[in-house]
């Protein structure tokens, strides 16, 4: 189980971090996602951002907590985003993110309650 949950922490840190550098460089296709729910580039590049920061936050242990709930408000946050414009299948993938930062944040969430 514990080499599941390190991999798991490993791949939901790569996950944020990719998810957040297109956003962040505002790489056309983020953009034009961006444009048809509204939203600005100073927004798109700041969800970017705290995707990055989740990410470098829940590799280390005395910020693990925090950075994974930043990635999973932000999963969820693309989630709801999916959904609003009715792409269903990208938003049922992406809570697959969404579901694993929840898990090891309430994993760390809870072992930080012990100590």
């Amino acid at each position: 189980m514990a080499m599941f949950l390190r991999f798991s922490l490993i791949l939901i840190i790569l996950m944020g971090i990719a998810a957040g550098l297109p956003k962040l460089a505002y790489l056309p296709n983020e953009a034009d996602f961006g444009a048809l729910l509204g939203l600005s580039e100073p927004i798109i590049r700041g969800f970017g951002a705290a995707q990055i920061l989740g990410g470098v936050f829940a590799w280390f242990p005395a910020y693990r907590a925090l950075g994974l709930a930043i990635l999973l408000f932000t999963f969820a946050g693309s989630v709801v985003l999916l959904l609003t414009l009715g792409q269903v299948t990208f938003a049922l993938i992406s809570l697959v993110p969404m579901l694993l930062a929840g898990l090891l944040f309430f994993r760390e969430w809870r072992r930080a309650g012990r100590d």
